[in-house]
C-alpha cells in the first residue's frame, strides 16, 4: 500500500482529530504520577476528547473496552486500563484514537512515572528519535514497508530490536 496525498480539506479534517488526541496525550501526560489508576487517567482522557465534540475510537473497537490503551511496563500494546495504580519507576504507554467529522486521529506515547531507569529512558529517546526520523523520512508513494524498515534499520542502530 502506498501512502496517499490527501487535499487540502482533508488534512484539515485529519489535523483537528490528531490535535484533540494530541490535547488528550498532553493531559495524560502532565497528569501521569505514582498513585493514580489507569482507570482514572482513560476516564480523564474520555472527559477530554468528548468535551471536544469527538469520539474515542477504540472504544467498542473489536470488543475494546476503554477509550485509551494502557501498556504498563513490559506490556507491548493495546493493554486495558485497570485498577491497577503507578508506581514510581513504571514506564506507561497512552495509545489513543479519535473519530471527528468521519475523520480519525490516532498517536501514542511513553511516560516515565517518576524516576525511571537509564535503559527505560534510552528505550523512550528512541522511540521518540524514531517518530522524528520517520516524519523526516516519509515521501508520497512511499511504500509502507520502505519506511518500515529504514525505521526498523534506525532502531538496531540505536542498539534495541523491534518487535515484529
Amino acid at each position: 500500500m502506498a501512502i496517499a496525498l490527501r487535499k487540502p480539506q482533508e488534512i484539515d479534517k485529519l489535523r483537528a482529530a490528531n490535535a484533540i488526541v494530541g490535547g488528550a496525550l498532553e493531559l495524560l501526560r502532565t497528569e501521569t504520577r505514582p498513585g493514580m489508576s489507569l482507570k482514572e487517567l482513560d476516564a480523564m482522557a474520555e472527559d477530554y476528547i468528548r468535551a471536544h465534540n469527538a469520539r474515542p475510537s477504540f472504544k467498542g473497537l473489536y470488543g475494546f473496552p476503554n477509550a485509551v490503551c494502557t501498556s504498563l511496563n513490559e506490556v507491548i500494546i493495546h493493554g486495558i486500563p485497570s485498577e491497577y495504580r503507578l508506581q514510581e519507576g513504571d514506564v506507561i504507554g497512552y495509545d489513543i484514537g479519535t473519530e471527528l467529522e468521519g475523520y480519525f486521529g490516532d498517536a501514542a506515547i511513553s511516560v516515565p512515572v517518576g524516576a525511571v531507569s537509564a535503559a527505560d529512558e534510552a528505550l523512550i529517546a528512541c522511540a521518540k528519535d524514531t517518530l522524528y526520523f520517520a516524519i523526516d523520512s516519509i515521501k508520497e508513494g512511499m511504500r509502507f514497508k520502505e519506511l518500515s524498515k529504514a525505521m526498523e534499520d534506525f532502531i538496531k542502530e540505536r542498539g534495541f530490536v523491534p518487535l515484529r
